[in-house]
């Protein structure tokens, strides 16, 4: 089995897993206006790194650990984010700029 074909299989049964989707909403409604582009300014390291916590996002483990490097710089941290929000420009575009080590996105 491919990993398209495993990542696909795992996905369908996430989803058919009712108390995911109850946690998927739950999760939403609590963090979604922080990854909105209209608020992103005011983002703060302590939000952020509530939605790392695997209680709280109840989808990923082990992304705390990430969360003082993250947060080291915020504006940069901001404008990252707001740039991979852009959905003016093309998402491979803003992918390659901050994967890029001669960025200022980077």
């Amino acid at each position: 089995m491919d990993l398209h074909t495993i990542i696909k299989k795992a996905y369908i049964e996430w989803k058919q897993n009712p108390s995911h989707a109850v946690d998927e909403l739950e999760v939403i409604s609590k963090y979604s206006y922080m990854f909105n582009p209209k608020n992103i300014d005011n983002l703060t390291a302590s939000n952020y790194k509530s939605f790392l916590n695997f209680r709280n996002n109840k989808h990923w483990t082990g992304l705390e650990r990430q969360g003082s490097k993250i947060t080291q710089d915020m504006q940069k941290f901001k404008n990252t984010l707001k740039l991979l929000l852009d959905e003016t420009i093309p998402i491979d575009q803003r992918i390659r700029r901050i994967r890029d080590k001669n960025s200022p996105n980077f």
